[in-house]
């Protein structure tokens, strides 16, 4: 407990305990040519390292705002969607261990977008999280806290963030990405069919919250989606498979 107990003083101070430390030096680096695709449109991806915390909770913040500030405030959606973001935030978002634990402490990975002028200003963000067996011989990764800021918009950095997810997982072992979003997501929806994810499932909140949500005339579904992963000297390869 003492040891955890110090290791959080000095993710507070603004330092990265040795244990962290190690697991951030130990992410892979992306391929020479995913590093090229970035630097043609400015930009390079690197891991997180704690000193990015306050600006990787704000970039979550602020790519849940742009839903929410289309929503009436106090409707159910509002308030689901609101008590998602706050979940986030005092969970995997916390802080950098916490964040560290979830995705490099999994086999995953956190990383963000920066210029190579400024390392300091985070213009997007991915993590990957390995997840529990779901009975079979898989090892499943999950795409989350995916965001692209104002700044970095209409440069194609979602697609080569998911990339960035895909070379992981080849190099790795993983056999499948999965993720999930939201219905009223337009956007992201069409953004994952086009990076080549197949819809899997679909799910509806508890039946008390989905009386709410019918009664204000909102509704809301959870889209599950998912995509094989194959290596071939660590490239992404993709092959369509049944359920």
């Amino acid at each position: 407990m003492a040891g955890c107990m110090a290791a959080m003083a000095d993710v507070t101070a603004g330092k990265t305990p040795n244990a962290l430390k190690q697991t951030v030096d130990e992410f892979p680096s992306t391929s020479s040519t995913l590093v090229a695709d970035f630097a043609r449109v400015g930009l390079r991806a690197r891991p997180f390292e704690s000193r990015d915390l306050e600006q990787t909770r704000e970039m979550f913040r602020w790519g849940m705002h742009v839903y929410l500030d289309k929503m009436p405030k106090g409707s159910p959606l509002y308030s689901m969607l609101s008590d998602y973001v706050e979940n986030a935030l005092n969970t995997d978002l916390k802080d950098a261990e916490s964040l560290l634990a979830t995705y490099a402490g999994s086999g995953g990975g956190f990383w963000v977008v920066v210029t190579p002028e400024n390392d300091d200003e985070i213009l997007g963000q991915v993590g990957f999280q390995k997840l529990e067996s779901d009975g079979t011989k898989d090892t499943i990764g999950e795409l989350r806290r995916m965001a692209v800021g104002p700044k970095a918009a209409h440069k194609g950095i979602g697609a080569k963030l998911v990339r960035t997810i895909e070379e992981h997982a080849a190099a790795n072992g993983f056999s499948k990405i999965v993720l999930t979003t939201g219905s009223f997501m337009d956007p992201a929806v069409s953004f994952y069919t086009r990076t080549g994810f197949e819809v899997c499932r679909f799910g509806h909140p508890p039946p008390e919250q989905r009386a709410k949500l019918e009664a204000a005339g909102q509704e809301l579904y959870e889209v599950a989606y998912r995509k094989p992963v194959t290596s071939n000297n660590g490239r992404w390869m993709w092959q369509p498979h049944g359920p």
